[in-house]
């Protein structure tokens, strides 16, 4: 089966993330055109860039569909790819483990395949795979204040006065 354009931009954007401080949309742009498997797919028929590959990438990032990969917007507006402290190198890796045990086929003394065994075996993997998944969706909760009320309402009124 032929991965989309996408699909493979997903699995290489961990590895071009690669540095704490992230990437803008061109600097990741500009590695992922100099990877051979992806330049065919990144530019249309007149050797014009398809942005739009990224851009939905971005789009995906942004309503918490890709896991790992976090967009950040500095002072000047620029938005800066970044990888979410290794869990997207992760998660690449734990998806790719799934499919792998999903395509284990049979011992050879097996005989014939046990359609529902399988049934069940992809079920249990597809649950296992969900509860991981939304593990890395997961936001920690926001950290309490230690200040009392008494204290803020101060601090406000001071900030007011």
């Amino acid at each position: 089966m032929t991965k989309s354009a996408t699909a493979m931009v997903l699995e290489a954007l961990p590895g071009i993330l690669d540095t704490k401080e992230g990437q803008t949309f061109p600097q990741i742009w500009e590695r992922l055109i100099q990877i051979k498997e992806l330049e065919p797919m990144l530019v249309n028929d007149k050797k014009q860039p398809r942005f739009g590959v990224l851009q939905g990438i971005s789009t995906r990032v942004k309503a918490g569909k890709v896991l790992g990969i976090v967009i950040i917007k500095d002072a000047h507006g620029a938005k800066w790819f970044k990888t979410d402290s290794g869990m997207a190198l992760y998660v690449q890796e734990a998806k790719k483990n799934f499919q792998l045990i999903r395509d284990l086929p049979p011992p050879p003394n097996a005989g014939k395949p046990d359609i529902a065994a399988k049934q069940l075996i992809d079920k249990y993997l597809d649950q296992v795979e969900e509860q991981f998944v939304s593990l890395g969706k997961a936001k920690p909760a926001p950290a309490k204040s230690t200040k009392s009320t008494t204290v803020k309402a101060e601090e406000k009124k001071a900030a007011k006065a």
